[in-house]
């Protein structure tokens, strides 16, 4: 769980680079670049994806697409480390700590329903898309051998972030055989899952930030409900790493940007959603 902890920091810091990069780039007035950052890291990663998923070419090309992606971005927040050090001394990022916790705590109660739900599609989807010749060369059901395969999943590149995810914490393992090896069910359900769980709480913050009001007992009294209650039906916290999941976070998080930008003429670019 060392490695998994340490790949999650990783790869948080990476989406707060992209976030502050976007901002600056963009002139974009965002107090918490994460929700962002994170958001437009998926969108580049999706633009080296499609040319290996329509060819369908190894799945090496993934993985070194991520890492070379992963590593601009780092390089860009160590260049900067400073001010991301600056903004990150918030008192209200104890919310976040508070709130993923709390995650923590009740997902280790929970069960994925392997039996009763897709999660085995695309948990299939993901592990089986690490270490193969040719992409999504197989029945995300069955794990059989099928081409073509349903083109309705063919070019999901957040499932193959989950699989550079995968292969990113059993580098250790794999290639220089030291530490123990962290199952791909592990990584995909509690990595993903922490993820959401960080950005959809930094993204909480950052609207009641632009919406907030002069009475502090009311911020707080609607920062918990978001984070502790709305944030927690069973589906954001069990099916936390389905795509579908951040699929209903990025809409919202599109729909606040836009109202942002026609409310107050405020210069708002459109947000990408890969």
């Amino acid at each position: 769980m060392l490695k998994l902890f340490l790949v999650l920091v990783f790869i948080l810091f990476v989406a707060q680079s992209a976030g502050m990069f976007f901002c600056k780039r963009f002139c974009l007035k965002d107090t918490f670049h994460l929700p962002i950052g994170f958001a437009f890291y998926l969108f580049v990663l999706q633009l080296v994806y499609y040319p290996v998923q329509f060819y369908q070419l190894s799945s090496i090309y993934i993985m070194l697409g991520s890492l070379i992606v992963s590593g601009v971005f780092g390089v860009y927040g160590l260049i900067h480390i400073k001010e991301m050090i600056c903004s990150l001394k918030k008192l209200d990022y104890l919310w976040i700590v508070a709130s993923t916790t709390f995650f923590i705590f009740v997902f280790y109660r929970l069960s994925v329903a392997l039996d009763f739900s897709d999660s085995s599609v695309y948990l299939n989807y993901m592990a089986q898309n690490i270490d193969i010749d040719r992409l999504n060369y197989f029945d995300f059901w069955t794990g059989k051998i099928q081409y073509p395969n349903e083109p309705l999943y063919l070019y999901q590149g957040y499932y193959h972030f989950g699989s550079f995810l995968c292969w990113l914490t059993n580098i250790p393992t794999n290639i220089f055989g030291v530490t123990g090896y962290v199952a791909n069910i592990v990584v995909c359900t509690w990595g993903l899952g922490i993820i959401y769980s960080v950005v959809s709480s930094v993204f909480v913050l950052e609207v009641m930030k632009y919406f907030k009001t002069d009475n502090r007992i009311v911020n707080s009294t609607i920062v918990v409900f978001l984070l502790f209650y709305f944030n927690y039906y069973y589906w954001r916290i069990g099916f936390a790493f389905y795509g579908n999941t951040f699929r209903t976070l990025f809409t919202g998080m599109m729909l606040y940007y836009l109202y942002r930008m026609y409310s107050s003429c405020e210069d708002v670019p459109l947000l990408v959603i890969p």
